[in-house]
């Protein structure tokens, strides 16, 4: 239940917890946990605070998303999004 933005890092042994959306760029340091989920952005990453309803509802509408965007790419298709 995370969604963890593009160009985002994640290190060794940090730890997320459900309904965590991590920021675009944003760096979540060696052993930093977030056990409560929110929002984090920034270098280092920090707890910007609780997910909104909105937010919640990217996380459930984007995975279905980037399962379907994966599977050409196993099969060695090229696919165009947008």
């Amino acid at each position: 239940d995370c969604l963890i933005g593009m160009g985002a890092t994640l290190l060794d042994n940090c730890t997320l917890g459900p309904r965590t959306m991590v920021g675009a760029g944003a760096l979540v340091t060696y052993s930093k946990a977030f056990l409560d989920g929110g929002l984090l952005v920034g270098s280092p990453a920090i707890l910007k605070g609780p997910l909104t309803a909105k937010h919640i509802a990217m996380i459930d509408a984007s995975w279905p998303l980037y399962i379907g965007y994966a599977a050409p790419f196993r099969n060695g298709e090229v696919i165009t999004i947008g």
